[in-house]
This record gives C-alpha cells, structure tokens and sequence, in this order.
C-alpha cells in the first residue's frame, strides 16, 4: 500500500513538472505568435504570467518581448523598464539596447540613444 501511495505521489510530481514547463512552452509562443498579430495587450497578459524563478534562462527574451509590447503601445517609460530588465538579465542579449536606442532616438533623445549602443558594444 506504502508503495502504491508513493507511486502515485511520483506520478502526481511529474505531471505537474510537465505542466509548468508545458505552461511556460504554450504561454511564450502563444504571445509570439499574438504580437506578431499585433495584439500587444494579450501578448502583455501572457507575458505577465511567466514566472521568472521558474523560467529564469527565458527572461532576457521575456522581458525583450514585454518590452517591445510597451513600446509599440506607445508606452515608452515602461518599454526602457523592461528593457533594461532583460540587460540585467543577460547584458549579452543584444535586442534590448536596439530597443532602447529606436526609442531614444525616436523621441529626440539622441545622447541617451547613443549611450544605448555604446553599451551594447
């Protein structure tokens, strides 16, 4: 009966592993594919929704993602945030510092846009 229990426990354990991977898997490409729509506020829901304990390899793209999202909205404060996130996240990750750069030198703001890719080489 101990065995039996246990094997069920095992089992329980793995299928929600499975989950939580599958759930960050299906929830990523399901926001790529939603942005590539142009639906930038359900992608941002997605988004929102990874857990970066529990994905933290994936969150430099995550965070490029959420930021790009912002930025097309226009909301351009929270673009940089997350933006910045993902350098922090991985200052190798290059899509960031683009980023910032279109949105600085979008915005007039030529020294910081400057200082944005300065920081990438």
């Amino acid at each position: 009966m101990k065995k039996l229990v246990l094997l069920l426990l095992l089992v329980a354990a793995t299928q929600l592993a499975a989950q939580s991977t599958d759930s960050f898997e299906l929830r990523y490409s399901k926001a790529l594919s939603l942005i590539s729509e142009e639906k930038y506020n359900d992608a941002l829901v997605l988004l929102s929704q990874i857990d970066p304990a529990k994905n933290k390899s994936a969150m430099p793209q995550v965070y490029y993602q959420t930021a790009l999202c912002h930025a097309s909205l226009a909301s351009f404060e929270k673009a940089l945030y997350y933006a910045d996130l993902s350098i922090t996240a991985d200052y190798s990750y290059d899509r960031p510092y683009i980023l910032k750069y279109e949105i600085f030198s979008g915005s007039n703001r030529f020294d910081e846009a400057a200082y944005a890719l300065h920081n990438l080489a």
